[in-house]
Formats: structure tokens, sequence, C-alpha cells
């Protein structure tokens, strides 16, 4: 009984982020099948010493760099923050981005988006978007997706396990970070908050 007890918490507290994979998961596609889109959204991750996008942002990055490419939408919108002292996120994405041959129109740099509910939530109300594939983890895909659909926007998730394989403890701390997410996004979304 009582080691039940830890084990039904556990599963309690992981309602929401499951909740949002079951819904989210028809919305999330490959390459070859996802629908066009106004923009591509890159939520911001950690940035290096070098200020060079660390793997997981790299990750992202290539995989909106790969949606511009095959048409599925015309501009990216890169979402982050910099705090003092801190990296800035956009910035540091829109040098990757230029540097792999993007023009600097198809980019829109965000630097409120300091969260996943404000990227979206700015997309939509600042940049005016109706419609958005959001490029990151796929462990992240879920609560995005949701968020947006939430939101109103219509919403599709591209994502990419390799990181997951090249740096798995980073990788479980951001599935772990994604369950109390969850939670944070139901918040969000209810209070109407930015």
């Amino acid at each position: 009984m009582i080691v039940a007890l830890p084990a039904a918490a556990a599963g309690m507290a992981a309602v929401p982020w499951l909740a949002s994979a079951a819904y989210a998961h028809r919305f999330i596609r490959p390459l070859d099948d996802l629908p066009h889109a106004d923009v591509a959204l890159v939520p911001g991750a950690y940035i290096m010493r070098s200020g060079e996008p660390g793997p997981h942002l790299t990750a992202r990055l290539e995989l909106a760099l790969a949606a511009l490419r095959a048409g599925a939408v015309p501009t990216i919108v890169v979402s982050g923050g910099h705090p003092a002292g801190g990296r800035d996120e956009p910035a540091a994405m829109r040098r990757w981005l230029l540097r792999h041959g993007v023009a600097d129109a198809q980019i829109i740099p965000d630097d409120g988006g300091l969260t996943t509910y404000a990227s979206l939530r700015r997309a939509r109300d600042i940049f005016g978007t109706t419609s958005v594939v959001i490029c990151s983890q796929r462990y992240h895909l879920p609560r995005a997706v949701t968020t947006a659909r939430l939101l109103g926007l219509t919403a599709w998730g591209l994502g990419e396990d390799d990181v997951w394989r090249d740096h798995p403890r980073t990788s479980r701390r951001g599935l772990l970070r994604e369950i109390g997410a969850a939670w944070k996004m139901l918040r969000d979304v209810a209070r109407h908050r930015l």
C-alpha cells in the first residue's frame, strides 16, 4: 500500500502530459507529410558560451530550415529571451540561420518568447500568425502543439529524436520537465496569461 501511493501520485501528476500527448499525436508529422503553415516557430533553448546554439537548439533550427526548404513555411520565427547577463537566444538563432542561407527577410526574431506559451501567444497576437509548424524535440511537441491549438492556432509539430540518443541525460531532464510544464500550460491557457 505504501509503495502504491507514490506510484499513484506520480501517475496523477502525469495526467495533463499524457492527455496532451494523446491529443497532439495526430498533429505531429514528418517533413514529407507537413501541411503548409504561416511560419515555423523555433522555441529557444540552451546557447553555449561561444554564443552558438547548443545541440537541442541546433536540432530545432535544422528542422525549421528543412521545413523552409521544403516549402512548408515561408518564414521562421526564432523565439526566446536574453536575460540580463545571459545569452540572446533569438540573435544566436538568427545568426545560425543566416549562415545556412536563410534570407534575413525570412527570419522574425521574437525576444519576448520566454516560455512556450509566450512564444505561441506572441506569434498569434503580435506577428498575426494563424498557422504554425513548431520545430522541437519530440518530447516537447505534445505540450507545444496542444498549447498552440488551445490558443486557436492551426498547429503542427515537426520533431526529432537524434538529440535524445546523443545527449540522453539532458533529454531525460527535458522529458521530466514536460510533466510539470503540462500543468503550467493548463494554468497559463486558463488565465490567458502572456
